[in-house]
């Protein structure tokens, strides 16, 4: 009750107005982005088309970049006491630096996320980086940075939900209609405007702490003490045992590693800094474990490094592992400051280097955007060549299907680039750009939008391979190519035949009677055998067709993919007695992972002429 009248007691909201006018006063054009940002996606909810898709693009890379620098740069100048000029103009000339970097490119990409990463990081440690011994300073402002975000992410859940269920119960108890754009409106305000507003008032104004000033609540201090720490601990047991079994039994390294390292890393990180208040006050686990961590990490690294490096020898890079390459620098930096620095270890640090490897590693050839697309285009360009697949820098589509494992890694590179938007880097290689044009749904002037990679590889002739299909578990695919639905019809001889059929038969499910029309007398089946042979039976008389012996023709380690104008490839015909087939095999299947090879399926169209017997 009590808290229930002071929302109605004017002094309550009078101090919020206060705060929320401080807050204006120290962060002006942090708070104006904040309100641009709102408007903008509100007008595009409501469809007013104030600005196109690419231009909202573009002011979100703008606006998202003005809050944070100007945020930092104001917390600076409030640490070193600059005036408001020198405030501005140093705000003003990062943004300027920042801008010129947008537009040189200016998409919302994995390079602009960590140039974004490295500012909210520098926010951490920019007040804390002329003294030598800063770090009650330096904890403390990164504590009330955390809990300042946590509680306004759960502030803004509460109030969202709230205002979205009162809206609710209008709608259900008084039947008013209420749009669904006004639900998105209330969390669009609680997380554009409420929750970033709520963190930059809670932003400390003083910036030296000392010793005593550094707790934190019992709750987390129990996190810390009895679940963070025993984990990590059991964990590098588990790593170092893992170590272990490489050296005995001289294994490389499982592929996921390094995530699960880089993980163990981080988290790990983030408990060294957030035991420094109780490092000397929690003898045993807790002390040793604040002292030990870095030097613990030494085996992990070197796993890592070894993990990292094998899987880019035999993939490329990704941005995956580009992010864990760059775990592994950090990593080894914090190492190798933690044995030079012994006692003086600087918590500021640890943001301060992060930040630096973000921001360094956001451009350039060796960018976490360029590297990983020149890996993968130099790999597609080998085994394109190695298959001669490639002539002139130009794609020849594929008469004979590459082996398993280079299909493979085609499919997943071509997946790889196509569906992290990089579907025009393989323009060059077509010379048919309506074909790819088609294929990928690309116009004019504007990026190829779809994210169907299979279209493409068809371009080439080749036969996708599922990302989880391993060589030890080898299907073979014979597939008759498909014409293009509704444009072209396809039309086959059944000239000296009287009945033309579908079948499709599974190993399964092999037995299937062809049905008795009005024009057809005889009763007919057919049978997939389990030695693979098609068995077709018309009263006495009995057909086989071995499709073991048919697939044998065709490469055993990949997959067929049969062009229209080759169909007599997959065409067979037999007869016996009074019964003459012809079969045109769409699809086939076998599973050769076993000693005996076993057909899976097969599917296709089946001509049978019957001839009656002449009296004697």
């Amino acid at each position: 009750m009590l808290l229930f009248s002071k929302f109605f007691n004017p002094l309550f909201w009078q101090d919020i107005l206060q705060n929320l006018k401080i807050t204006i006063k120290r962060f002006p054009i942090s708070i104006l982005t904040l309100f641009i940002s709102y408007l903008l996606v509100i007008s595009e909810i409501h469809r007013l088309e104030i600005l196109s898709s690419d231009q909202l693009e573009i002011a979100s890379l703008f606006l998202v970049g003005a809050f944070l620098i100007f945020t930092g740069s104001n917390l600076f100048s409030e640490r070193y006491q600059f005036s408001i000029a020198k405030t501005y103009f140093l705000g003003t000339f990062l943004f300027m630096l920042y801008s010129i970097r947008i537009m040189i490119d200016p998409k919302i990409d994995i390079d602009i996320v960590m140039i974004w990463s490295a500012l909210f990081l520098a926010i951490t440690f920019i007040t804390q980086l002329e003294k030598k011994d800063n770090n009650p300073s330096s904890w403390f402002f990164n504590f009330k940075i955390l809990t300042s975000l946590f509680f306004a992410f759960l502030a803004g859940l509460i109030l969202s939900g709230g205002a979205s269920l009162i809206l609710l119960s209008i709608h259900y108890l008084f039947e008013v209609k209420v749009s669904s754009k006004l639900y998105t409106e209330v969390w669009l305000t609680g997380y554009i405007l409420f929750v970033p507003i709520y963190v930059l008032t809670q932003l400390p104004t003083k910036f030296n702490y000392e010793n005593e000033d550094c707790k934190f609540p019992k709750g987390v201090s129990f996190i810390f003490n009895y679940v963070l720490v025993p984990l990590l601990l059991i964990y590098s047991v588990i790593l170092y045992s893992y170590f272990v079994k490489i050296l005995l039994q001289w294994q490389l390294p499982r592929g996921n590693l390094g995530w699960m390292i880089s993980l163990y890393g981080i988290i790990g990180i983030i408990t060294h800094m957030g035991l420094y208040p109780i490092r000397e006050k929690q003898k045993g686990l807790v002390n040793w474990f604040y002292k030990a961590f870095y030097p613990l990490m030494i085996v992990p690294l070197f796993m890592l490094i070894l993990a990292i490096s094998l899987r880019i020898n035999q993939y490329g890079f990704t941005e995956n592992r580009y992010l864990v390459v760059l775990c592994a620098f950090w990593f080894s930096w914090l190492i190798f400051y933690t044995f030079k620095r012994k006692q003086q270890f600087q918590l500021t640090s640890v943001t301060l280097s992060l930040s630096i490897l973000l921001l360094a590693t956001s451009f350039g050839p060796f960018g976490i955007k360029q590297l990983p697309l020149k890996s993968q285009l130099a790999r597609f360009e080998q085994i394109m060549h190695k298959n001669h697949l490639l002539k002139n820098g130009r794609i020849q589509p594929a008469q004979i299907q590459p082996s398993f494992k280079d299909a493979k890694a085609i499919t997943s590179i071509v997946r790889y680039l196509i569906r992290n938007k990089k579907a025009d880097y393989f323009r060059p290689y077509f010379a048919d750009q309506n074909a790819f044009n088609k294929a990928l749904n690309c116009q004019q002037d504007k990026p190829c939008k779809s994210w169907h990679y299979n279209n493409l590889l068809k371009l080439m002739h080749i036969q996708p391979v599922n990302r989880w299909q391993k060589k030890t578990s080898q299907i073979q695919k014979i597939t008759l190519k498909k014409t293009p639905c509704c444009k072209t019809l396809s039309a086959y001889k059944i000239a000296g035949f009287d009945y033309f059929t579908i079948f499709n038969l599974y190993s399964n499910r092999n037995i299937k009677p062809i049905k008795k029309d009005l024009d057809v007398a005889p009763q007919i089946q057919i049978t997939l055998s389990a030695n693979g042979e098609l068995e077709l039976t018309s009263k006495n008389t009995i057909l086989k067709v071995s499709l073991m012996a048919f697939a044998n023709k065709f490469p055993k380690d990949s997959s067929s993919l049969i062009a229209r104008e080759d169909i007599h490839k997959v065409t067979l015909e037999d007869h016996q007695d009074n019964l003459s087939i012809k079969i045109v095999v769409e699809n086939l299947v076998v599973d050769r992972s076993k000693s005996t090879p076993k057909i899976k399926s097969v599917k296709g169209y089946l001509l049978i002429k019957i001839e009656e017997k002449k009296p004697n």
